[in-house]
């Protein structure tokens, strides 16, 4: 996965450019070629060693309004803590909602305009606090969404149900068992719903778009397990997981450019294949050089700054 070589640098610089660069592009290929290699081999093992088994959500079913709604919103004394957030039942429109003290607080605000503010709609979900995978209702296993969408269909709002849940805590695994009727949905009132929601990542941020290609493979609303033993088969997936992740940031950081990587030089010698000018190319990849070391200084910086402050 990443390896040193001394070469001669006198042999070096006396082949042409070319070669030169395929010499020192070498390394960032064979660590391209790795990671590749091993994103298939945990692709493989990913699909023989793990099985659906219930589904997950990120969030409670919310309702999307401009603030300026609050103003006619009419606040009840009903409080509902939610992981240490203090939510304050609201009626809007004859329909009930939960509001965080900030939303609240839009209620005096005559400035409040058409900002999009977001409100728990009142469902079973989050009245109930649930937490975890569903992997259960009423005995009916529940490995994927056409499972628990196939259950709920044979179903009304008001009808009770028991529902299952897995929950992870580091190491620990809980089953949490809730008993209640189910919702209806606000747009559609025949529709029962349960109020859980799942937030995807957009892949227009940065992050979003690397854990959605890294994860493609994967459905974000299964829960999956291990369908052998667990500890070996995670530490073996997490091991080609990270032999793909040092393999890219080695190949990528090899390439920076700047003078203690292969980059620098490869860098330099592009500039100077393109201009046919060494003392340019020379300041081109000493510019260059002071930029990188730069920006990492600062980054260095804002770090240890952000510590204390």
């Amino acid at each position: 996965m990443a390896f040193f070589v001394e070469q001669d640098d006198k042999q070096m610089q006396k082949r042409k450019i070319f070669p030169q660069l395929t010499i020192l592009s070498a390394g960032v290929f064979a660590n391209i070629i790795t990671a590749l290699l091993f994103f298939v081999l945990m692709i493989g093992f990913f699909q023989v060693s793990y099985a659906p088994a219930g589904i997950v959500f990120t969030d409670y079913t919310y309702s999307v309004f401009p603030a300026f709604v609050m103003q006619n919103a009419t606040i009840t004394n009903e409080i509902l803590k939610v992981d240490g957030l203090n939510l304050t039942r609201i009626e809007i429109e004859n329909k009930s909602y939960f509001a965080s003290e900030e939303m609240i607080s839009l209620k005096t605000n005559s400035s409040a305009n058409s900002t999009l503010i977001g409100l728990y709609q009142d469902q079973p979900a989050i009245r109930n606090t649930i937490r975890g995978a569903i992997i259960q209702i009423n005995n009916a296993s529940i490995n994927n969404r056409s499972d628990f969408e196939n259950i709920l269909s044979d179903m009304k709002p008001g009808d009770n149900i028991t529902l299952v849940t897995k929950f992870k805590q580091g190491t620990n695994k809980t089953l949490i068992t809730y008993e209640f009727a189910l919702g209806e949905d606000y747009t559609n009132e025949s529709k029962p719903v349960i109020g859980t929601a799942s937030l995807m990542l957009k892949s227009a941020t940065l992050k979003g778009f690397f854990y959605k290609m890294m994860n493609f493979f994967r459905d974000p609303t299964i829960n999956y397990e291990p369908r052998y033993n667990e500890e070996l088969t995670i530490f073996i997936y997490n091991l080609l997981w990270w032999i793909v992740l040092i393999s890219i940031s080695v190949g990528l950081s090899n390439m920076l450019p700047a003078f203690v990587f292969d980059g620098g030089r490869f860098w330099y010698l592009t500039v100077l294949g393109i201009t046919g000018h060494k003392k340019l190319a020379e300041r081109v990849f000493k510019v260059f050089t002071f930029l990188l070391l730069a920006v990492f200084a600062l980054l260095m910086t804002l770090w240890v700054v952000g510590m204390f402050f």
